[in-house]
Formats: structure tokens, C-alpha cells, sequence
């Protein structure tokens, strides 16, 4: 019951002062599934994800280190985004991203910690 209305307590102070949980930016999108070296000239894909509120449609935008950003298709929050990308020169990237809501450009996250990768020749 004290935790009902502590929900409740906070709810009211929320619309009180005009601020909503989904009015927050998306959180700082984590990278997972890129290997810490790949053969140049290798297609490479990554996992995305962000802790948007459910029901937002979320983007990232990816900088692969090598010059090359690219945007994800649209994803519902809550879901892992895939990107691909080739390495065309070797040496050692840092891949990072940061996320949006699809429909609300003004409100993004920071970006990610870097994740680097080696491309071997």
C-alpha cells in the first residue's frame, strides 16, 4: 500500500510540474557484438540498444571511427537495433552511437563510450 502511493505521490508531483517520464531523451545506447578485431574488407554487425520509454520510435546514429557515420532504420523502444559495417583501410577504430526518437529530432542521447576494433590487413 506505501508503495502504491508513493507511485502515486510522485505521478502527482510529475503533472504538478509539467514534467513526464517520456519527455526525457533516450538513455546513452550501449554497443555490444562488435569483435575486437575483423578481416578488412569484412561485413561486421552490431547490436544497438537505448532504455527509451515504451512506445517511442528510436534511431542511432553510428560513427565508425573511419570516417563513415550511418543511421539505423527505425526501431520500437525497447528493441535491439542491428548496423552493418565494412572496413576498407586497416587499423585500429573506434566504433561509438548515439540515439533519437524518430519523430522528435530535438531530444537525443550522449554519445556512447567507444568501442575499438582492430582491422587486420
Amino acid at each position: 500500500m506505501t508503495l502504491r502511493l508513493t507511485g502515486l505521490a510522485v505521478a502527482a508531483l510529475f503533472a504538478l510540474t509539467g514534467c513526464k517520464v517520456y519527455d526525457r531523451p533516450p538513455g546513452t545506447p550501449t554497443i555490444t557484438g562488435l569483435p575486437a578485431t575483423t578481416d578488412l574488407n569484412s561485413t561486421t554487425m552490431v547490436r544497438l540498444y537505448s532504455d527509451a520509454p515504451t512506445g517511442k520510435f528510436i534511431s542511432y546514429l553510428v560513427e565508425w571511427g573511419d570516417g563513415v557515420s550511418e543511421t539505423t532504420a527505425t526501431y520500437v523502444a525497447g528493441d535491439s537495433a542491428e548496423q552493418w559495417h565494412t572496413w576498407h583501410t586497416a587499423g585500429t577504430f573506434t566504433a561509438r552511437a548515439k540515439a533519437w526518437y524518430t519523430f522528435d529530432t530535438a531530444r537525443f542521447s550522449d554519445w556512447s563510450s567507444g568501442n575499438t576494433i582492430v582491422v587486420s590487413p
